[in-house]
């Protein structure tokens, strides 16, 4: 279903989420917990509003991400909306921020669908209820927050889509399983004759076949990658409440199309996506390396794909990110602050962040080529000495591994070779701890085409691996993340 297709209904002691075409509606009202939202599905086109009065602001009024962004949406009783983006916990009570407009960035192929948020709204719920009272310093607080809740909405450029996973490059969807088609929603007399069930709270009366008609719909933005699905933490009431068909991955990203370029007698676009990760973003002295999980400051995975006309993709994916140990550049009154890596006693930590590192990595591409982009003097030199040798070390382990799960395969052939004494329908035991590898076939068929038929134009590309891996210090433009 099409983002347009989306409305918000406000009440004074309520908010309705519904979606055309759909049997089921999603309500907002105050939770058990003061200050909490209680999300239950309901039937469409029912009485989901307690009140039928438009409900107004709250002292302080809507806050917007920009200037004038909201301006009279909250004396509306029905707003057409594009996303839900998240629900926000201020001082005096829930906020919904509301994608209101998108533009249509990319779109026209069948793996590529990107629309820029270009409006966000930020709304305060239950407007006509009793609001907890707030003191001088706490209604400064909360414009505060709400400053700064703007300031972070605006100070990115957000992609979404309905169609596709923008969380996920060209490479992994077309070469991972696909996921299943979303479920479509049944209406009120397509459900009748279905078996009873209830996919939440039904607001009570309902009868069997509506009941069959609130079944939650496939949640399809289980598919998206967390580390660019931007939202997802503030969209946890909707997560609990099943209501996948609201829960919409947002990314911070950047991208660029260049359209209908002549090459080698054919019309392709060269597609450029830039995807943040939203674990440990930060100005470049104030976020460095990695953390206890493995993961880098500044991480970001960028894709240079070509389309062509007859539908085929060629893909190939960088991805950069701050040096994976423990070190750091406080800022001081010089203009190169010193780099200060680790300390002694810390070799095992480093070890184990880098391992850590290199395992997520190596889940999405099964070669990496590690670049080192830092100086080779000085600080930035001890600092490149570092990540050199725990790169050797961790190649030379894992290729230590590796011998022995080849050894170990040997094995399993020549004793599959002999007659078994074990049961029908019994597996052979595995070694624990060991690093599941791909087969030179399996690792062809990563790489295989990523869209259309070889008859239709050159359609190969590099299909998640090999992958270029960049480690930036602090020097130049490149580095910025660290």
């Amino acid at each position: 279903l099409m983002a347009s297709t989306r409305r918000i209904r406000l009440g004074p002691d309520c908010a309705v989420l519904e979606m055309s075409g759909s049997a089921r509606a999603i309500r907002l009202s105050p939770g058990a917990a003061p200050g909490s939202v209680a999300v239950d599905i309901v039937p469409a086109h029912g009485p989901t509003l307690a009140s039928t009065g438009a409900g107004g602001p709250r002292d302080g009024g809507a806050a917007a991400a920009g200037p004038s962004d909201a301006e009279g949406l909250a004396d509306k009783n029905s707003v057409a909306i594009e996303a839900v983006f998240g629900i926000y916990q201020l001082l005096s009570g829930p906020y919904i921020a509301l994608v209101l407009e998108a533009e249509p960035r990319i779109t026209g192929h069948h793996l590529v669908d990107f629309q820029r948020v270009t409006k966000v709204a930020l709304v305060p719920l239950f407007a006509g209820l009793p609001t907890r009272t707030l003191s001088r310093q706490e209604e400064c607080d909360e414009q505060t927050f709400l400053g700064l809740l703007r300031a972070a909405l605006g100070a990115h450029q957000f992609y979404f889509s309905h169609t596709a996973d923008v969380t996920r490059s060209l490479q992994r969807r077309c070469t991972q399983q696909q996921p299943q088609p979303q479920a479509r929603h049944e209406t009120g007399e397509e459900a009748n004759g279905a078996a009873e069930e209830s996919a939440g709270g039904s607001g009570g009366g309902a009868s069997g076949s509506s009941l069959a008609s609130l079944a939650a719909p496939a949640a399809r933005w289980k598919e998206a990658d967390p580390r660019f699905f931007w939202n997802l933490d503030v969209l946890s009431d909707l997560v609990a409440a099943e209501a996948h068909e609201w829960i919409t991955p947002v990314m911070s990203a950047f991208i660029d199309l260049k359209p209908q370029l002549p090459c080698c007698g054919f019309n392709l676009s060269l597609l450029l996506v830039s995807r943040r990760s939203k674990f440990r973003q930060g100005c470049r002295f104030t976020r460095r390396g990695a953390d206890q999980d493995g993961r880098v400051a500044n991480f970001v995975e960028s894709e240079m794909a070509l389309l062509f006309a007859s539908g085929a993709v060629a893909a190939f994916t960088q991805i950069r990110g701050s040096v994976p140990c423990l070190w750091g550049s406080p800022v001081t009154m010089k203009y190169a602050p010193k780099v200060q890596v680790g300390g002694s006693g810390l070799e095992a930590e480093n070890a184990s962040r880098f391992a850590l590192h290199m395992q997520e990595i190596l889940s999405d591409f099964q070669k990496v080529l590690m670049v080192n982009l830092i100086d080779r003097k000085k600080d930035q030199g001890r600092l490149g000495l570092v990540f050199q040798k725990m790169a050797e070390n961790w190649s030379r382990l894992d290729e230590a591994e590796q011998a022995k799960n080849l050894e170990q395969r040997n094995i399993d052939q020549r004793n599959s070779e002999q007659p078994s004494s074990q049961p029908l329908g019994s597996a052979a035991p595995t070694r624990r701890g060991s690093i599941p590898t791909k087969s030179p076939a399996a690792r062809k068929e990563r790489s295989s085409s990523l869209g259309g038929s070889p008859a239709s134009g050159p359609a190969s590309g590099q299909a998640s691996g090999p992958a270029s891996r960049s480690m930036g210090g602090g020097g130049g433009g490149g580095g910025g993340g660290g």
